[in-house]
């Protein structure tokens, strides 16, 4: 079988940059380029075409979230990390009380 390997930027259409007779081939190849993209921090999406029809698809986004899954310990996810804090994290000057009232509340 023959199968070719595509490029796609994010607002371009897919160009074929390779063809290969064994998958594995086609992976390694892939695996390769997105290192180099991660390196270069470019996001570009690649695919394994047999026939016109697409067998995998990888991208950058993709292999970011395959590292993190394989590294969590103990199941704990790190979404938590990501979410807004309900208190106030403004940076303060030394020596000064916490400010207790609202902004609105000055305004009256």
């Amino acid at each position: 079988m023959q199968y070719k390997v595509s490029r796609q930027y994010l607002r371009d259409k897919a160009k074929t940059i390779a063809q290969f007779t064994h998958i594995e081939d086609a992976r390694l190849f892939i695996e390769s380029k997105l290192s180099e993209d991660a390196r270069l921090k470019m996001n570009i999406i690649y695919r394994i075409i047999d026939m016109d029809e697409c067998l995998e698809e990888y991208n950058q986004d993709k292999a970011n979230k395959a590292k993190i899954d394989t590294g969590s310990a103990g199941g704990m996810s790190s979404s938590s990390a990501n979410r807004p804090s309900p208190f106030s994290t403004t940076p303060q000057p030394r020596n000064t009380m916490p400010k207790w009232t609202s902004d609105s509340d000055d305004d009256k």
